[in-house]
């Protein structure tokens, strides 16, 4: 899908705006109070830090190939989505800043800085990324944003404070991230040991808040579908729904259920198969 004008600059806006939710959160929260199963919220806040970190590093150094943290490269190249877990720990441990407030300010500086480098870049130039993908500099763009996202509520649930994603806002991981990703390769991201269909599979996924687009799952292998394909199965999500869904925080069942996503078409028994391959971290 090509990325428009105004579309690029929405994200660009979408990363100040919540960045600066996320930081203000950071701040905020008590600092030891459990935000998951694993993480503190200053944990929570270095994981994020250390993808602002890579995120300026790799948009100030373009077109040059740039990682911050050489100990675990071949880790980051050859990890998949099952395996994110193991590397955010190594990274973790790289990243020594601890100070909530400090971290806040990196975050937010991180932000600025990839903005900055990016003024004259086009938003579909490649960018290498995490288990020898591709990704645009604005589908990098769109992933931080989500983390933010994401992130961000985990901080605000277990600190009992407000954190409201607007969808227009949510949009951009599915359609640019997620759909650019099977567009331009996702290395070894999506790899999996889990049995796939020995069919094809193709979803239609649809919003307000998006173009509608197609993904194949053929063999082992995802993609954008040919125009004209028709779909096994269609998905008429909320962005925000559908994010959360994809890394765990609400359950299918509580999505279907919410109205935030709708499965239809003629053989939508065949979305599970299909999300064992196309899926994000829990």
């Amino acid at each position: 899908m090509e990325i428009r004008t105004e579309q690029w600059e929405s994200i660009r806006r979408d990363v100040t705006a919540a960045g600066d939710r996320f930081a203000d959160l950071v701040e905020r929260a008590e600092a030891d109070r459990r935000a998951t199963r694993h993480w503190t919220v200053t944990d929570t806040a270095v994981h994020v830090a250390t993808l602002t970190d890579l995120d300026a590093v790799v948009t100030k150094a373009y077109p040059e190939p740039a990682f911050p943290y050489p100990d675990v490269h071949e880790q980051w190249r050859r990890t998949t989505v099952d395996q994110v877990d193991v590397l955010n720990a190594a990274v973790m441990r790289l990243f020594k800043e601890r100070d909530p407030r400090t971290l806040a300010a990196r975050i937010r500086a991180d932000c600025a800085a990839m903005l900055d480098a990016t003024r004259e870049i086009d938003p579909s130039v490649p960018v290498p990324w995490l288990g020898s993908s591709t990704l645009t500099m604005a589908g990098l763009f769109a992933h931080i944003v989500n983390e933010f996202h994401i992130h961000g509520r985990d901080i605000a649930r277990a600190a009992g404070l407000p954190h409201v994603v607007p969808p227009a806002e949510a949009a951009p991981f599915f359609e640019v991230f997620l759909v650019g990703l099977a567009r331009d390769g996702y290395g070894h991201l999506l790899d999996t040991p889990k049995p796939l269909p020995d069919r094809r599979v193709a979803v239609a996924f649809a919003s307000r808040h998006t173009r509608p687009v197609t993904l194949l799952l053929d063999g082992n292998v995802a993609r954008v579908a040919d125009p004209g394909t028709r779909p096994d199965a269609r998905v008429t999500y909320d962005p925000v729904v559908l994010n959360l869904m994809l890394f765990g925080r609400v359950s299918p069942v509580r999505a279907v259920l919410s109205g935030g996503i709708r499965v239809g078409g003629p053989r939508p028994w065949l979305l599970p198969a299909f999300m064992r391959k196309v899926r994000c971290p829990k």
